[in-house]
């Protein structure tokens, strides 16, 4: 048996060789460069070469063809390893992942776990081919199952020149064949050229790891002196110093810092994560792909679906986080003093964030590119790298989520920007807050507060409900009610009148069964909804589960913070989560390009199981955590003591001013 397969092996190699080298005289140049031409008659007259590239190359029909997801990636290295040279010239392998779209008329398509089932006629582009599978192909029939091939040909050729010369070119014009022409291709040589972008952001690491160099060995001598440091900017880039405080642990916190957010933050980032593992696997090719819908559709993995609402957690612990923070000091000021001082807020809150963000977007439009190789490594980058490049300036701005929501920079950074707009508009719920409260009228700034919630909630719904086109699911507005609760706990934990436990042992274990029986409920029902959509359902439940999420969590932490929390307020108060909070915010800036540069990288299909996605997940969180250790200490940690220094400077310049003669 086996040598029969070796001898229709070396029979469809050999007419594969005649069929491009008998016709190469015949060739019309109207579908062929020279160049190509010239790299067939070369491979011709080497038959290693020929085999090679078949070998690496995709064949159909592929083994599972029926049960796997139907792409196949071909052996990469092997293409890339490819390098003739003769006094006739040079060919060098030039590798095409996903290539060729094969339909197979035949085969009952495989069901989509990661695909929306609406109301409306989906079709096939929409489902199951990539964006740039040419019309024909979209236009056959929608329950049908495309097969997605790669090519490794000669570096001068295209797929469509290569394909249109062996059996399967000759389908192309039924509909059963599409080349994908503009798919990335790579050479051994891709991506290992220097553009100016890269040598200046080079300059740029090299510049700050010379001030890791110089502040870090500063800190050592005047630790061996047992001194202080002259300047605090002097230590800001210090691995020392900024090491310490990310690693230390506060066995004892002051009653203002709430030890349960720390576990909060952290696992919803965890959640975040595995959510996002689990739809990386979409790109890949997958052995199982048939047992993907049941996989998706288990219980025991429903709370992977549910990754979204961890989302809403981040926009709760903002809104509760700033009004907690702003109301200790503010309560204090007259109105004209915190009107005066919002600018400084937002320009604070700018600089807060933004230096970590715009040394990611760098690196993603310049070395990124330089950093892996892989079947799919082009088509990632190219992915993550354009959208960044045509949108850097309402990337910068945080408006992307409205601006172009539909090709997004960074696509996980939309809750940035709506975070940031929710941070911009706070000032005009939190001023009026603290005239309410100076004027002992507590009651009447929470009665403020829930009447914003209502409206929130209420609105965003009314105007689904009325505009079924509306396609934006990163928008601000519809969330804004997740920070006005956070908001209205901060308003209840602040304010000495409520400082009190206001519930009994039984009401307390009541809530809590109510609570923990809402938020199972949540992640169990959030996959159904999203599955199979219906415009109604669907916007009544995405309106209303945030605020009923979020008041949970409100709970949760409020009973945690009064010592009612049981064994959640131990483990959400875990001393080792306040390292793990510290690290979240690179940690949700950096998961998904580490998470974009294992599908990149692939070379082989994946058997989709519990161990494999729980593997997956632990390789992906413990290598987002140790590279999001690296950016704080390198980007994070350093401007945060040069912003303070920053406006302490300000501050000096603005009272030198004062003191001027006109201004007596």
């Amino acid at each position: 048996m086996n040598q029969i397969c070796v001898v229709l092996i070396v029979v469809f190699i050999a007419q594969c060789s005649c069929n491009i080298c008998d016709n190469l005289n015949n060739l019309s140049k109207d579908n062929i460069t020279q160049g190509c031409l010239n790299q067939l008659d070369l491979i011709c007259n080497n038959g290693s070469v020929l085999w090679q590239m078949f070998d690496a190359s995709s064949k159909y029909p592929i083994s599972g063809i029926s049960y796997s997801n139907n792409k196949d990636l071909g052996n990469f290295d092997e293409c890339m390893s490819i390098s003739y040279k003769s006094f006739d010239g040079a060919v060098k392998g030039k590798f095409c992942a996903l290539s060729i779209a094969i339909v197979n008329p035949f085969l009952k398509p495989i069901p989509d776990p990661f695909n929306i089932i609406t109301n409306k006629q989906t079709t096939l582009a929409e489902v199951v081919t990539p964006k740039q599978i040419d019309r024909n192909v979209r236009d056959i029939a929608e329950k049908i199952t495309i097969t997605v091939l790669s090519l490794c040909i000669p570096d001068q050729c295209t797929p469509r020149e290569i394909g249109l010369y062996f059996l399967w070119g000759q389908f192309e014009s039924t509909k059963l064949v599409n080349f994908v022409d503009k798919v990335p291709c790579m050479t051994k040589d891709s991506n290992i050229d220097f553009k100016w972008g890269d040598i200046v952001f080079t300059t740029l690491l090299a510049f700050v790891l010379l001030l890791i160099v110089l502040c870090t060995s500063y800190d050592l001598m005047i630790m061996k002196m047992k001194r202080e440091p002259k300047h605090p900017v002097y230590v800001s880039f210090s691995l020392i110093t900024n090491g310490r405080k990310l690693l230390n642990v506060n066995y004892n916190p002051s009653p203002d810092q709430i030890q349960c957010l720390n576990g909060m933050r952290f696992i919803s980032m965890m959640w975040v994560i595995a959510g996002h593992n689990f739809v990386a696997v979409e790109q890949v090719p997958i052995i199982n792909y048939a047992e993907m819908k049941e996989y998706a559709d288990n219980v025991k993995v429903q709370y992977v679906a549910s990754a979204p609402i961890a989302v809403d957690t981040f926009f709760f612990l903002s809104g509760f986080l700033l009004t907690f923070g702003y109301l200790k000091s503010a309560v204090k000021m007259g109105v004209g003093e915190q009107i005066s001082k919002v600018p400084m807020m937002i320009i604070h809150r700018y600089l807060r964030l933004t230096p970590a963000v715009i040394m990611l977007y760098l690196t993603t439009i310049t070395i990124y590119r330089m950093l892996g190789t892989g079947p799919l490594w082009d088509t990632v980058t190219q992915t993550i790298s354009k959208p960044c490049e045509q949108y850097w300036w309402p990337f910068l701005l945080y408006i992307q989520n409205y601006y172009n929501y539909n090709d997004l920079c960074l696509t996980h950074t939309w809750y940035l920007s709506a975070d940031m707009q929710m941070f911009i508009l706070a000032p005009l719920v939190l001023i009026p807050l603290t005239i309410l409260i100076k004027s002992n009228k507590s009651f009447w700034a929470i009665g403020f507060v829930n009447v914003l919630i209502i409206i929130a909630v209420i609105v965003p719904i009314v105007v689904r409900l009325e505009d079924d086109t509306i396609d934006n699911v990163y928008d601000t507005h519809s969330r804004f009610n997740c920070y006005l609760i956070g908001v209205l706990l901060g308003v209840i934990m602040r304010e000495p009148k409520f400082q009190k436990f206001a519930f009994s042992k039984l009401a307390n274990l009541t809530i809590w069964c109510v609570v923990l029986t809402i938020c199972i409920t949540f992640n169990l029902y959030y996959h159904n909804v999203y599955r199979i959509y219906e415009h109604t359902k669907d916007t009544l439940f995405y309106g209303l589960y945030r605020p009923v999420w979020c008041l949970s969590l409100a709970w949760m932490v409020y009973s945690c913070h009064h010592g009612h929390g049981g064994p959640i307020n131990w483990i959400l108060s875990l001393p080792a989560f306040q390292i793990g909070a510290r690290l979240s915010y690179c940690m949700y800036l950096l998961h998904a390009v580490v998470i974009m540069y294992w599908v990149g990288i692939v070379r082989t299909p994946y058997y989709w199981g519990d161990y494999v996605v729980f593997y997956l997940w632990c390789g992906h969180f413990i290598t987002t955590m140790v590279f999001s250790y690296i950016w704080s200490l390198a980007f994070e940690s350093p401007m945060i003591v040069l912003e303070k220094c920053f406006w302490i400077g300000v501050d000096k310049v603005v009272k030198m001013i004062k003191k001027l003669p006109f201004f007596k």
